[in-house]
This record gives C-alpha cells, structure tokens and sequence, in this order.
C-alpha cells in the first residue's frame, strides 16, 4: 500500500509539470527538390520596414537560415525600394549573405529549390538570384553543423556551398540593414514560417524548456518522495 501511495504522488507530480519535460521543437535543417522554404509578402509602407524570417536550422542549433526583406531609401534620387537576400549566421553571428537583389514592391519574396536542384531568391514567381546549379545533380539543401549551407548531390557530395561564394564583404544595401553585422543598428521583425512549406518541414521553434525550468519539478518530486517514506516509515 506504501509503495502505491509513492508512486501515486510521483505520477500526480510529473502530470503537474509535464511540460516540464517538453522536448524543444526547432526548425528543420534540410528540404528536398520543389519546394519552396519561406516566403515574405509586401510591406504595408515605405517606412524602411525590416522582416527577417528564418527556415532553416542546423541539427546542433548553432546555424540559422533565413531570408531577408529589407526597403532602402536612396536619398540621390528620392525613391524607396525592397531588396532580398539569403542569411546564415553561425554561433549569433551573421556570417553570409547572399547577393541582395531589388524586389518589387508588389510581390512576395521567396526561396525556393526548384525542381531541378537551383537555390532561388524569387521576386514573385520570377528568379532574382541563384546559385545557377539546374541540372548538376543536386537533390536536396541542407544547413550543415558547421555553418555552411550546401546543396548536396544523391551521394551527400557538395555540389555548391556557400562558403565558396562569399558576399560578407561586399558592400550592398542589404548589408547596413543585416541583424548582427558590423554598424548594423537594424531592428528587424522576426518571424516564423508561414504557408505549406513549414508544416511539411517540420515545427517552428517552441517554447523550450530550460535546465532551470526543470529543476524545480525534480526538487518538488525529490522532496515528495522522502516526504512519504518518512510518513510510511
């Protein structure tokens, strides 16, 4: 009868404070051909409006994906204009940026592996950049634990890789607005995924629990526990 009042009070406890024990969700690290990854829709104004939207993350939570949509204004000739491009950081640092490419106003900004193995930044449905890799071989996009973003053959050989083509250094617009890079004073909106792509790829962040979070429920059950044998003994 003792030994089943303890185990009572252990399941009522861990009930309490399931989500205690809640695994973290994460993004997910990779796709397959023809699909699209994220997208972000138009600005509402030209108020130099700042989204930065991830989509991928590496299986170590080191790296992180994402695609940028950022309105510059150029005072020279007095007009306001969007620009995209594709962001890694790794360990909290922006470490890549694809080249940053005019979007317009009216369309949604989108990247995409086509089905025949190119990285595309889209302007609507039109390509604004890619990596120019249609028909090599290349069957699925991943973001690797040390960083790099690659597109991988079937054989996990690299046909392309970001840090073979490095655009940190140059000097483009979408660089100013970038979260994390030198003189950056951008305070973007983040966002998750959104549309199809991220249910098919896999859960947005959730919330996390913490080893601090989880420590109070293993005192709490500690305690219970020598609560009881001491009553039962």
């Amino acid at each position: 009868m003792g030994l089943l009042l303890l185990l009572m009070g252990f399941l009522s406890l861990y009930l309490q404070c399931a989500s205690c024990f809640t695994i973290p969700g994460k993004f997910a690290s990779s796709a397959t051909l023809g699909q699209q990854l994220v997208s972000i829709p138009p600005f509402m104004n030209d108020n130099g409006n700042l989204t930065v939207t991830y989509f991928f993350e590496s299986d170590n939570y080191v790296s992180l994906a994402s695609l940028k949509r950022v309105q510059v204004h150029r005072y020279d000739i007095n007009t306001t204009d969007d620009y995209c491009s594709i962001d890694v950081q790794f360990t909290g640092v922006w470490i890549w940026e694809s080249e940053c490419t005019k979007i317009s106003k009216g369309n949604n900004c989108s990247v995409a592996l086509s089905k025949d193995g190119d990285l595309q930044v889209l302007d609507g449905s039109s390509v604004a950049w890619s990596t120019n890799t249609s028909g090599k071989g290349v069957q699925f996009i991943e973001l690797l634990n040390s960083g790099d973003l690659a597109l991988l053959d079937s054989s996990n050989a690299t046909v392309w890789k970001i840090s073979d083509h490095n655009f940190k250094n140059v000097d483009q617009v979408c660089s100013a607005a970038t979260p994390g890079s030198e003189g950056s004073s951008a305070s973007p909106s983040m966002q998750e995924p959104s549309g199809p792509e991220a249910a098919a790829e896999g859960p947005a962040l959730a919330s996390q629990s913490s080893a601090s979070s989880l420590m109070p429920a293993v005192v709490a059950i500690f305690l219970s526990a020598a609560s009881a044998t001491l009553f039962l003994g």
